[in-house]
């Protein structure tokens, strides 16, 4: 199995942007598809998922892995970090669009009530999908509700191309979802029964987390963390391993690695 670096996977992206004349939103498209296809085969069952997307190319896989997992039925939301109003450009912004025209309209006036969060889920089999932006610390207490409301995140903030230390809100929100969760190493859910698979003993609730491309914050070079990084419980990868994946601490910050195709071409 070949393993590329972070620059060597950029040429490939380009190469087959430019002379095989695949677009990038097919490539977006590609890799969003394969990471659901790993979800549903570890994740079967639909359920409340919380997916968190940054603004780059990242983010756009994950606003389509996002989507894909509403219609499939999961009981969908999706987070994304704002610093300085940014929004998603280019391949990601098209994805946001289309999320946008399926968002569903549940009212989230009591977003920080936990009993108001469960009754608009529940056990409900109705659509659910919402959009939430965050762009400041006050904006934080959006997403604790849903962490706790949440039996699965995706996230997709930075990939293998991260090169700065991460800092601000990214940061905040990677340190607070490593401590408010605890790694999964199931293949499937938890039962809410069983005490000693669901929760442990500080009631802190055993929460997959499905990394897109590389767990933000792991350097896809060295594997080392920078500044702040999720611990991921599957990460799903594309086209070839990264040498971030294999390098400690990335490689235990990555969990189960999955390597998947995207339509590169064989001679890329």
């Amino acid at each position: 199995m070949h393993v590329v670096t972070p620059s060597e996977m950029r040429q490939i992206d380009k190469r087959a942007i430019e002379e095989f004349k695949i677009l990038g939103t097919v490539l977006m498209e590609n890799a969003a598809l394969q990471t659901v296809q790993v979800i549903l085969k570890h994740y079967p069952k639909p359920s409340k998922v919380l997916v968190l997307a940054g603004c780059g190319n990242n983010g756009g896989d994950a606003l389509a892995v996002a989507r894909h997992l509403f219609l499939y039925g999961y009981k969908t939301e999706v987070v994304i970090v704002s610093e300085d109003g940014r929004r998603p450009r280019g391949d990601a912004e098209t994805n946001l669009k289309v999320l946008e025209s399926l968002e569903t309209t549940d009212s989230f006036e009591n977003l920080n009530s936990l009993d108001s969060l469960e009754s608009i889920h529940g056990d409900s089999q109705s659509e659910h999908l919402r959009i939430h932006w965050l762009q400041n610390e006050v904006d934080l207490n959006q997403l604790f509700p849903l962490l706790r409301n949440a039996d699965l995140i995706v996230e997709g903030f930075f990939g293998t191309g991260l090169d700065r230390p991460i800092t601000g809100l990214y940061k905040e929100v990677i340190d607070q979802i490593n401590k408010r969760t605890i790694i999964n190493k199931l293949t499937n859910y938890p039962k809410k029964d069983d005490k000693t698979g669901y929760s442990d003993k500080n009631n802190n609730v055993s929460m997959p987390v499905i990394s897109i491309d590389i767990p933000s914050g792991i350097n896809g070079k060295t594997g080392h963390v920078m500044g702040s990084a999720f611990k991921a419980t599957h990460t799903v990868t594309y086209g070839y391993l990264k040498t971030g994946h294999l390098l400690y601490p990335g490689r235990e910050y990555s969990g189960k690695v999955h390597v998947v195709p995207i339509s590169l071409p064989n001679d890329s």
